[in-house]
């Protein structure tokens, strides 16, 4: 007999006999509805011990999963894809493993070596074509702050804030040598009228 059909035995057993021996006015349907829910709720709440790995479940095509190493984060993992309950183990594993991730340097956990200045980070996410200077990181953070590839290689190649949006002034697409704000757009505009005026 399994674990969990041991168990349930011996749950029936004891119920039986405490309602025998108190001699409580139920009837025998009551006693087996009693007996049904807790053997139930146990079923629901049954986990095997920590140094025993549960059985290996099938899918519907007969794929066999393979057991859950109960007490790694493998196992965390193995749960959370099956869609079960943690056990504490696992769980103990997992924030272990987290804890010694977010210990280890960066360039340990992402494989390079962090960059630890704006133009470090922007030399490495451009590459020079001619003279225009294609952006290929994506977004950066940076002292907290979220950056385009524009926003970053305005702070590192001009000397002033930007004002308002930044937009490129060359065809070439994703270049961050050539670009402007709404200041130089505004004093563009001022030189082109002065000049029509004129």
């Amino acid at each position: 007999m399994s674990e969990p059909a041991e168990l349930y035995a011996a749950v029936r057993e004891a119920i039986i006999d405490t309602v025998g021996d108190r001699s409580l006015p139920i009837t025998a349907y009551d006693v087996s509805c009693l007996v049904q829910a807790v053997t139930t709720a146990i079923g629901h709440h049954y986990r095997p011990p920590t140094n025993a790995t549960t059985p290996a479940p099938r899918e519907a095509t007969g794929k066999v999963l393979g057991p859950i190493p109960h007490g790694t984060a493998a196992g965390y993992r193995r749960e959370a894809y099956r869609k079960l309950p943690h056990c504490d183990p696992c769980r103990k594993a997992m924030a272990a493993a987290r804890a010694e991730r977010r210990a280890r340097p960066p360039e340990e956990r992402t494989g390079r070596k962090a960059a630890t200045t704006l133009a470090e980070i922007v030399a490495e996410c451009t590459t020079a074509e001619g003279d225009h200077l294609v952006w290929s990181g994506g977004q950066v953070r940076w002292q907290g702050e979220r950056l385009t590839g524009a926003q970053a290689a305005w702070k590192v190649h001009r000397s002033r804030p930007y004002v308002g949006y930044i937009r490129r002034n060359c065809k070439r697409p994703d270049c961050v040598a050539h670009q402007t704000d709404q200041r130089d757009r505004e004093f563009e505009d001022a030189v082109m009228g002065a000049g029509h005026a004129g």
